[in-house]
C-alpha cells in the first residue's frame, strides 16, 4: 500500500469521525446538546484531528517521495533538498498531532472535561499549528516549482 492510499484512509477516518461528532451535537448550540453527548465532542475532534494531520501530512509525503523518484537520475542537490522538506515537514506536522493529545495535565483532561488538571492555552495549539501549516504549504510550492 503506496502513501497515498494511507492518506486516503486517514481522510476516511477523518470524515467518519467528523460525523460522529455532528451525530454527537456537533454544531448545535450547547443548550441543544445532552451532557452525554457534549463529553464526547473533545476525543471526536481529537481523533479527527490526527486523522486530519496525517491526511495532509502522508498527501504531502507521497508527493515528495514522487518528486524524488523523478530526479533519480540526476539533479543531486535538489533530491537533498527535498529530503530536507520531507524531514522537517514531518516533524513539524507529527508535532501538531501530538499536541492535541498532550496539552493536558493528566492527558485524559485533554477530552474529559469533569476530571481535575491543567491544560495549556489554547492560542499555543493554535499558533503550532499555523507555523507548522505555514511552513509545510511554501515548501510543497517550493519543490514543485524549482523542478
Amino acid at each position: 500500500m503506496g502513501m497515498a492510499n494511507y492518506s486516503q484512509l486517514a481522510i476516511v477516518g477523518a470524515a467518519v469521525t467528523a460525523m460522529k461528532s455532528i451525530e454527537n451535537g456537533y454544531g448545535k448550540h450547547t443548550y441543544d446538546i445532552t451532557p452525554d453527548q457534549l463529553a464526547k465532542l473533545p476525543l471526536l475532534a481529537n481523533i479527527s484531528g490526527t486523522f486530519a494531520v496525517f491526511a495532509a501530512l502522508w498527501s504531502k509525503t507521497s508527493f515528495a517521495v514522487t518528486l524524488l523518484f523523478l530526479l533519480r537520475q540526476t539533479h543531486r542537490r535538489m533530491r537533498i533538498v527535498v529530503w530536507v522538506i520531507i524531514v522537517t515537514m514531518n516533524i513539524a506536522m507529527m508535532a501538531s498531532a501530538i499536541m492535541l493529545w498532550t496539552g493536558c495535565t493528566p492527558i485524559e483532561k485533554g477530552w474529559n472535561y469533569k476530571i481535575p488538571g491543567t491544560c495549556a492555552p489554547i492560542e499555543r495549539l493554535v499558533t503550532y499549528n499555523i507555523f507548522s501549516a505555514g511552513r509545510s504549504s511554501p515548501k510543497s510550492r517550493q519543490v514543485c516549482c524549482t523542478y
